[in-house]
């Protein structure tokens, strides 16, 4: 059913008049007489007794006004509401964070968008880099942040680079490498390494792998594992080295694991924002504008005066 209608059935009732109801739609007297006609005739009932010199309700009639009025009032708040989801305004976006990537971005983007749009909910969630590619597949995250690790940017994503993350090697207590200051990807080559399960990635396919492979290295994988205890013990029990970003090794609480930070070629692992690029959700345009405008605030900072 046509609102007009509904509208023009509410002025006339409320002013006794077509005429002024006419003119405060700003159409002809016909026409309000005719849309009237109309609503009548959709909803099959008489809505007024034509008097000669005034209009009077019938009794559905006057039913009709008194439940119209709350039906209107749903309907303008229900178009606001879409409105504003449009806009991004209101609504939803999800953000998937792959352990603790993005250092202090992630902090500062959360802060900007709530307080900037706090009729739009940003929901958090952490997540490993395999769950993180299939959710945003999927559509169960609208944005997620990552290491790169080398990777191919993936066809059906889009990704803007928001800052890097310094790489470390774990190796346990009294290696022979334990107490250099820093340590080289050629340092690594022949040494055991052990990492990550991913169930994303096939044997051989890992981001320690791809690292490597960027510079023309190939790894000595010894042992796959499917979680960071599972390895942090390894490593400590002496049967390989491992490479993750610093923000990871730090959560390894033995002290008889020894972390040097890498140096040269690999020191530094790309962090980025990736979202699908069929993503139709409003919201998820208004977050990578404050991200937008995040980085290019920190770019101004750095910038030389």
């Amino acid at each position: 059913m046509d609102t007009k209608l509904l509208n023009c059935f509410r002025l006339v009732v409320e002013h006794q008049s077509f005429t002024k109801a006419a003119r405060l739609l700003g159409i002809t007297q016909s026409a309000a007489s005719y849309q009237i006609a109309t609503l009548e005739r959709e909803l099959g009932i008489t809505l007024f007794r034509r008097l000669p010199q005034s209009l009077r309700l019938t009794p559905q009639g006057r039913h009709f006004f008194y439940e119209i009025e709350d039906v209107l009032n749903l309907y303008r708040k229900v178009v606001g509401e879409a409105r504003d989801i449009e806009a991004g305004r209101l609504g939803q976006v999800s953000l998937g964070i792959a352990g603790h990537a993005g250092g202090g971005f992630v902090p500062s983007l959360i802060k900007a968008f709530r307080q900037r749009h706090p009729g739009t909910l940003l929901q958090l969630s952490r997540v490993d880099l395999a769950s993180l590619e299939k959710a945003l597949e999927e559509g169960q995250l609208d944005v997620g942040v990552t290491l790169g690790f080398g990777e191919e940017e993936h066809p059906g994503f889009q990704r803007r680079l928001i800052g890097q993350e310094p790489v470390v090697v774990l190796l346990p207590e009294g290696h022979p490498l334990a107490d250099r200051e820093s340590l080289t990807l050629e340092d690594l080559e022949s040494q055991p390494i052990v990492h990550l399960l991913q169930e994303a990635d096939p044997p051989g396919c890992s981001g320690v792998v791809r690292m490597f492979a960027r510079y023309g290295l190939s790894p000595n994988l010894v042992r796959r594992v499917p979680d960071f205890d599972s390895l942090f013990l390894l490593v400590e029990a002496g049967e390989g080295l491992a490479v993750f970003p610093a923000y990871r090794a730090a959560t390894c609480g033995s002290a008889r694991v020894k972390i040097v930070p890498l140096a040269g070629d690999g020191s530094m692992e790309d962090v980025f924002l990736v979202w699908n690029r069929e993503a139709l959700n409003p919201a998820l345009e208004v977050l990578l504008a404050e991200a937008d405008a995040i980085l290019a605030g920190a770019s101004h900072s750095k910038s030389p005066s």
